[in-house]
């Protein structure tokens, strides 16, 4: 990513919305998504990035089905419900749909997964904006898909643009949800400072900044999570460097190499010392 100076540096963030009616089940997002910005008398420039929040994309690839489905029981999934306490039809949702289980809080009925990289809860699933007893699943290839929006602006607009697919997440020790990026493309995901000086010469040695993070957190403010109907936000001015030609380097690590996850495993437990400490 270049340099960009306090001075120029603006960042725009513009939901397009609200849309009426919401996008429907195998509904094309990316055609919806150009007729709005033709309503509004916008178009996508170079330097632009497309945020499209994950429930579209997951609509779009028909990913909405009935909890119905999902009440055939198993032994684990009757594990996890006694376990978590987290109804059966969910346990077995879970089962099907994670990429990977982490555990669980009985109180709240919550099952940490990970789901394409993301550490989200029960497999990324939701029924919230999901017709009456249906659930909406977390969407596939999400990866391909932000890839398949840069092509797209490209191809309509002429455009070089980096595009995001925005669903939420939480972060250890705080209250609420924030936008976390599923899948990025376009441009450089990550800043890495190690090696760089600070305002007094001293050299990084460890931050990389995690930009496609930091701007689904943005788009995600705009977007909503209830009756909002703001599924795209573009974000114009922001400081980064297109590389529509490359595979982005990876944001999420694995468990092994995630300092939260390893810290949590390894308490402070000083011989001697009482729980307080």
């Amino acid at each position: 990513m270049s340099k960009v100076t306090g001075a120029s540096r603006r960042m725009l963030v513009l939901g397009i919305g609200p849309i009426d009616p919401p996008i429907g089940v195998r509904d094309d997002y990316l055609a919806r998504m150009k007729e709005e910005l033709s309503i509004r008398d916008l178009s996508m420039e170079d330097g632009d990035v497309i945020a499209i929040a994950s429930k579209v994309v997951a609509y779009g690839q028909g990913r909405v089905e009935r909890i119905d489905g999902f009440k055939k029981g198993s032994e684990l999934a009757e594990l996890m419900h006694n376990k978590y306490r987290v109804l059966r039809w969910k346990a077995n949702l879970i089962l099907k749909e994670a990429d990977r289980i982490i555990g669980g809080y009985s109180r709240h009925r919550y099952v940490l997964t990970v789901n394409n990289g993301l550490p989200v809860a029960k497999a990324g699933a939701d029924t919230s904006n999901a017709p009456r007893s249906h659930v909406v699943l977390h969407p596939l290839d999400p990866m391909g898909e932000a890839k398949r929006g840069v092509m797209w602006a490209k191809e309509v607009y002429g455009a070089r643009i980096g595009a995001l697919i925005v669903d939420t997440k939480l972060s250890l020790f705080r209250r609420g949800v924030v936008g976390a990026a599923l899948g990025y493309w376009g441009f450089g995901s990550l800043f890495d400072y190690r090696g760089m000086e600070d305002i007094f010469g001293r050299t990084f040695r460890f931050t990389v900044v995690d930009v496609a993070d930091g701007l689904a957190s943005a788009a995600g403010v705009v977007m909503g999570e209830g009756d909002e109907r703001t599924p795209f936000v573009l974000i114009r001015g922001a400081p980064i460097e297109l590389r529509e030609d490359r595979d982005p380097p990876p944001v999420n690590v694995e468990p092994e190499e995630c300092f939260f996850y390893n810290s949590i495993l390894n308490p402070w437990r000083p011989e001697g010392a009482d729980d307080q400490t």
